[in-house]
């Protein structure tokens, strides 16, 4: 009375012609399931998880017709039933979250969760996207490795920005955002709060926070410099010990900015 159960997942992580290659043998071997009059037929059962978008990848370079068509061909030539699993639900997404952070960090406190999730939630709105389990798999795994490297040096909802950034989900460049020359969107920076620039460079050029701010630094200088203001420059001079040495990599004599005289003569006035 057993049944034999054959599983074939992943198709899409291997080459599109052994994928096909597969498939065909596949469907060469279930052509014989129509006679039930064996009882081994009766017991054999397969199963094949599938994505629909990267089932008709699979055709997407053939000349016979469009892999929509042969996608859907094949799958009402190869499967008696079919599942559809539906998308999560708003309230499921943010449970299920919930529950992987709280598996990943144990000894944080849910307040630090719940940033996160603020923080997936404007990213999703911001795109439409809607999150699936392996998403947020993803996003919690790559969320982790960081703070495995770190530990608590940096708040969950900056890592967990930094890895929309890093995965290229969210629109923003992050040297841009750490040269101040582009900011997050104002619902996602009163989330996130203070400091951002400084952890997002340190994480970026994987150094401490107090080399950080020499990344920070020299945009700041450059701006005092174009600007005339020696007040704020001598601030810079004040709090940072690194400051000449990070003012040294300034190129006056290249960059296409300082060919502008007015920004030469704010410099030398400074």
């Amino acid at each position: 009375n057993r049944s034999l159960i054959l599983v074939l997942d992943n198709l899409d992580r291997v080459a599109a012609s052994d994928a096909l290659g597969i498939l065909s043998t596949l469907q060469t071997f279930l052509h014989h399931l129509g006679d039930r009059n064996n009882d081994w037929v009766k017991r054999l059962w397969v199963i094949i998880p599938y994505d629909f978008d990267g089932l008709k990848r699979l055709w997407q370079n053939t000349q016979e017709a469009e892999g929509d068509d042969i996608a859907d061909a094949f799958l009402d030539k190869t499967f008696q039933i079919r599942f559809k699993v539906p998308p999560l639900l708003l309230s499921n997404w943010k449970k299920y979250l919930m529950q992987r952070l709280e598996e990943a960090f144990p000894d944080h406190l849910s307040e630090e969760f719940y940033d996160v999730i603020k923080v997936y939630d404007l990213y999703r709105l911001s795109t439409g996207h809607f999150p699936s389990p392996r998403d947020i798999k993803v996003f919690v795994n790559q969320i982790g490795t960081a703070h495995r490297l770190w530990n608590d040096t940096f708040p969950l909802s900056h890592l967990a920005y930094y890895t929309l950034l890093r995965l290229g989900w969210i629109e923003g460049d992050i040297n841009s955002i750490i040269r101040g020359l582009s900011r997050p969107s104002q619902q996602m920076e009163i989330v996130l709060g203070d400091g951002l620039q400084q952890n997002l460079a340190a994480l970026e050029f994987n150094v401490d926070s107090s080399t950080a701010q020499e990344v920070l630094l020299l945009p700041l200088i450059e701006k005092a410099l174009s600007s005339g203001d020696s007040e704020n420059l001598a601030a810079l001079v004040n709090d940072h010990l690194s400051f000449w040495e990070v003012f040294e990599t300034i190129n006056f004599g290249n960059s296409s900015a300082w060919q502008n005289s007015e920004y030469m003569l704010n410099a030398a006035y400074c």
